[in-house]
């Protein structure tokens, strides 16, 4: 078997930017622009023969010769950031962002794949085309108080809007053989239009009520919404179409604090706690909405030393616990109780810089899982455990 391919990419980007303080540096203002071009293209072929050089089918199911995709890629991407502190105790900052994407891509796959053994003619050509365009923009406002003596509170807030028109066609056409039309049948379009409503919103801060200990914590909210709306598309004899998703929304709680001690310049010792719950809200056409969660927790000691100036190590351990329910808890027969997932993380990272223009880092990370939740007796069993006891399961 061989097989051929050749892949070729250019990209083109221009940058201009701009950035300027006012009152006094009061008043920051930081403006850019980018623009962006990517054309690639590859070409494929596989071919297989016996001893002989003869063209015979094994392993692939059909030869492939001299196949190719196209693809356009431009972007358009403008940023700006004001930023003002009215008082010293008081820091104001906002922030936009407008992006348009476009992709225009085709592709041609010529197959010869005769049922009979291949014949050197082809009799199957898949011809796709396929166009997206997004249009996003967002808006991100902060507030950050200090009037408090060694404390700072702030607040958070990211949205994001975007509508993304993808057209997608494919077709097979019969190729130049005998013509009996035995592709025919391979008909697939759609043109969706997807709304984006996405945002984060976060209160937090952060204290040193002493010079050897420093604690912060936030709350934060995220929102990803997402709503297709299917224009056209293709229905198959089956009845099945080509756009079978109508939304899925996905909504995070978080929490997160953090401990840390510095009785001294080369020792800290850290401890963080991350809370986290996940609630995913799935629509297909003509059915209900589907909804899944996932509770986390996740607990992280981790000490930095940093006996020399020049090398600093850093030893963690982390332990999460998961949560996850899902409707097939309610399932008549063969149903999936909650599932529970436990990880534990070892972490150490070492960092040496001889001289300042060298740096040597070393990481080693291992993880292990004993996630085997035994449902046999209600359910299916799930999950993976890496010492499992002496009992055999079936």
């Amino acid at each position: 078997r061989r097989q051929d391919q050749a892949p070729e990419a250019s990209l083109m980007a221009t940058l201009l930017e701009g950035e300027r303080h006012f009152l006094n540096d009061k008043v920051f203002f930081a403006s850019a622009y980018r623009f962006a071009h990517m054309d690639n293209r590859e070409f494929e072929s596989i071919v297989e023969s016996n001893e002989a050089g003869t063209p015979t089918n094994f392993g692939a199911p059909k030869q492939i010769r001299d196949a190719r995709a196209d693809n356009d890629y431009d972007t358009h991407t403008w940023v700006g950031a004001l930023t003002g502190t009215p008082w010293p105790w008081l820091g104001l900052g906002m922030k936009l962002k407008s992006e348009v994407i476009k992709k225009d891509s085709n592709s041609s796959y010529p197959a010869d794949n005769e049922s009979g053994g291949p014949d050197g003619l082809i009799n199957q050509i898949d011809v796709s085309l396929n166009r997206t365009k997004a249009v996003r923009w967002g808006e991100g406002f902060s507030i950050r108080f200090m009037g408090i003596p060694r404390t700072a509170l702030y607040t958070e807030l990211e949205l994001e809007q975007g509508r993304v028109l993808m057209r997608e066609d494919r077709q097979s056409l019969d190729g130049p053989d005998s013509g009996d039309g035995s592709s025919s049948s391979e008909i697939f379009n759609r043109e969706t239009v997807t709304s984006v409503r996405r945002g984060a919103g976060t209160l937090g801060g952060r204290t040193s009520p002493w010079p050897f200990l420093d604690l912060t914590a936030h709350v934060r909210r995220r929102v990803n919404n997402n709503d297709y709306d299917d224009q056209r598309e293709s229905v198959a004899a089956t009845t099945a179409l080509s756009a079978f998703l109508d939304s899925q929304n996905v909504h995070t709680n978080e929490f997160t604090t953090r401990v840390t001690l510095k009785p001294c310049r080369w020792f800290r010792p850290s401890f963080r706690y991350q809370f986290r719950d996940d609630d995913y809200s799935t629509r297909f056409e003509a059915q209900d909405t589907v909804k899944t969660g996932m509770l986390s927790h996740i607990y992280t000691y981790d000490v930095t030393l940093q006996p020399l100036p020049e090398l600093t190590t850093t030893t963690s351990f982390s332990r999460q616990t998961a949560l996850t329910t899902t409707p097939a808890t309610l399932a008549s027969s063969a149903n999936t109780p909650a599932f529970n997932a436990d990880v534990n993380t070892w972490l150490l990272s070492v960092d040496y810089a001889p001289k300042p223009e060298v740096t040597l880092t070393q990481t080693l990370q291992y993880s292990r899982a004993k996630n085997f939740n035994d449902f046999s007796s209600s359910g299916l069993p799930l999950g993976a455990d890496p010492s499992p006891p002496h009992a055999v399961r079936e």
